[in-house]
């Protein structure tokens, strides 16, 4: 499965137009900018409280895998996110988008992403795990937040 894994990426951007450039620096920055919005938005002075509260109510409010554990997992996954959102901005997908400037453009692309997938997505965990609106409105909110974020510093480092 890994064998063709690997030749996924090579086939995505090959459709990709040959004078957009991609800023290999840009994904990480866009993972690490994501990841400390992470921390902001469920640090206990923001979204922190209200969502422990909640997403812990079955273990007596303490994280049952370990918080390590929980914010590697989370930093990949927010470069997977990066990478991800890189071939579509590099695509012609944004070029179509009705705004002035690469910035935008990526934000409503990462916006777009969140729209189409990882807002149902999380929804659907939300109805299906008991988890209610609030924690679905949490968790999804920094979902587009952070999509936004990263598609705008990778629109506005793709050219």
């Amino acid at each position: 499965m890994l064998d063709h894994l690997s030749h996924v990426l090579p086939v995505l951007l090959s459709d990709v137009d040959e004078h957009a450039h991609i800023n290999f620096l840009a994904i990480p920055v866009a993972a690490i900018a994501s990841f400390v919005l992470g921390g902001l938005w469920y640090a206990p002075f923001l979204f922190g409280k209200p969502w422990a509260a909640r997403a812990w109510a079955h273990t007596g409010g303490k994280p049952t895998g370990g918080m390590a554990k929980a914010m590697i997992v989370h930093f990949f996954s927010d470069l997977a996110m990066a990478v991800g959102l890189t071939v579509l901005i590099a695509s012609a997908l944004t070029d179509r988008l009705p705004f002035d400037s690469e910035v935008a453009s990526g934000a409503a692309t990462g916006a777009l992403v969140w729209l189409a997938f990882l807002g149902p997505l999380i929804a659907s965990f939300c109805a299906y795990n008991g988890r209610g609106i609030v924690l679905w409105l949490i968790d999804s909110g920094y979902r587009l937040g952070s999509l936004a974020v990263m598609g705008a510093i990778l629109g506005g480092w793709h050219g």
